[in-house]
């Protein structure tokens, strides 16, 4: 009787049931992994966010170094081959 009572009280339990509906189980499973996914991309920006970052500080630090190097009227080819930028754009600055 005990028995039947625990069974009956454990088959209205929703938390139960649940963990055998598939499709509960399988809609959990999708969103879990559309989280992660979404994490992932997440990340993804992040770090590609601090490479660019960090590419444009470069870029910036050696236009700064390249204009320093016109004012003291340094050669143009030594500017280039010290800050990796072209002839081009140093002409520009």
């Amino acid at each position: 009787r005990e028995a039947m009572q625990e069974l009956e009280r454990i088959s209205q339990d929703e938390k139960i049931i649940g963990l055998y509906d598939a499709e509960k189980v399988d809609k959990k499973i999708r969103n879990t992994q559309i989280k992660g996914a979404r994490m992932e991309g997440k990340l993804e920006g992040i770090e590609e966010g601090m490479v660019k970052g960090e590419a444009k500080g470069k870029l910036e630090s050696q236009i700064e170094i390249a204009k320093q190097m016109l004012q003291d009227n340094m050669n143009i080819l030594d500017i280039a081959k010290y800050t990796k930028l072209s002839i081009d754009e140093i002409q520009k600055l």
